[in-house]
């Protein structure tokens, strides 16, 4: 059963595409294709992209990039002394790298902001203090790390910690999928 928020969701979609067909009609331009080959072709640019990016990097700091993924894509710990360790350990290889924390490094897309809601506050102040993009969304599901929350909080609730990452990115500007959906609306109609 779908919850409220995911009807919501569902029906901004809908007005998207509801806008995209008025822009098409208005304009006489054909409606963009979202076939599989295009979407295939957008992923293997931004592999290309992130490739080029990588193959800036030497040997080391090839090595620090892994272990920052590595912090971000292992199972993480219940040790508050350990997650205390990562979340300095990462602090050191951004700073080290200069890195932009919206790069997309890690496996399938996910953001650094979206894997940090699995591993405590502190990761997400951290990424958040070092330019993370509170909007910014994962390549494959484009959800944003509210939206994962939001999901979490439909499933089984919000922790007391989940609940203040929840406060924070809604202070820094995060807009929930629906939000950024019915933005997209409004863009296609203000553009003809």
């Amino acid at each position: 059963m779908s919850s409220e928020r995911e009807r919501r969701t569902d029906k901004a979609r809908g007005q998207v595409y509801a806008a995209m067909i008025e822009h098409s009609r208005a304009t006489g331009s054909a409606m963009p294709s979202f076939e599989t080959k295009d979407v295939m072709a957008s992923l293997d640019d931004e592999a290309s992209h992130i490739n080029s990016e990588l193959n800036g990097l030497d040997m080391d700091e090839r090595k620090l990039l892994d272990e920052l993924c590595g912090i971000f894509t292992r199972r993480q710990k219940n040790d508050d002394a350990a997650k205390a360790k990562e979340i300095f350990r990462a602090r050191e290889i951004i700073e080290q790298l200069e890195m932009n924390v919206n790069f997309p490094a890690l496996p399938y897309g996910e953001t650094f902001l979206n894997m940090a809601i699995r591993h405590s506050f502190d990761m997400v102040t951290l990424l958040i203090e070092k330019g993370a993009d509170v909007n910014q969304e994962s390549q494959i599901g484009s959800e944003t790390a509210l939206d994962n929350l939001l999901e979490c909080e439909d499933c089984n609730g919000l922790s007391g910690e989940m609940k203040k990452m929840k406060e924070l990115l809604l202070a820094k500007g995060a807009k929930t999928q629906e939000e950024r959906l019915m933005a997209a609306v409004e863009e296609i109609r203000g553009s003809y």
